[in-house]
């Protein structure tokens, strides 16, 4: 994965939050200090063109995190202060600390076996490159808009 310096954290973040629907101009912005803790392993292995997460913006994610895991019993894995996802929910989901929820909820994350082939035909259909391609840990991603308004992201796992 490419070390990129916090220029480049500070505005991938700032896109992920925008992109989760938290447009205000006053967006608290967290670099990640220190690396994120080993990854769990995938509940589910992926498969591509299937809908793989959802990503939930949320205004507090400690209490996010604690009312999953009191309801569900999620068990989290923490990415820093500002992320943290749980592969124990039947489907892979991410909780993503925002200024404000956004009206219309979680960003679907679909599954490719080959990012940059999915984001030419994503472009070829009509779609609209919202934030391009990407490094984070555990894999790689990119969101586009659909026709139709509906915004959603395409991730692949970690080159080996």
């Amino acid at each position: 994965m490419r070390a990129y310096g916090e220029p480049m954290l500070r505005t991938l973040l700032a896109l992920t939050l925008v992109l989760a629907g938290c447009s205000s101009p006053g967006i608290r912005m967290t670099v990640l200090n220190s690396p994120p803790e080993p990854a769990k392993p995938m509940a589910h292995p992926p498969v591509a063109s299937t809908i793989f997460y959802a990503e939930l913006p949320v205004t507090d994610i400690g209490a996010a995190k604690t009312f999953f895991t009191g309801v569900f019993g999620w068990e989290w894995q923490d990415w820093g202060p500002t992320y943290a996802d749980t592969q124990n929910a039947g489907l892979g989901c991410g909780l993503s600390e925002a200024a404000e929820a956004p009206p219309l909820g979680a960003l679907v994350v679909l599954w490719s076996d080959d990012l940059e082939q999915t984001e030419a035909s994503v472009i070829e259909h009509g779609g609209k490159i919202t934030v391009p391609i990407f490094d984070f840990p555990g894999g790689r991603r990119f969101q586009f808009l659909a026709p139709g308004g509906v915004e959603l992201a395409v991730c692949t796992g970690a080159e080996e």
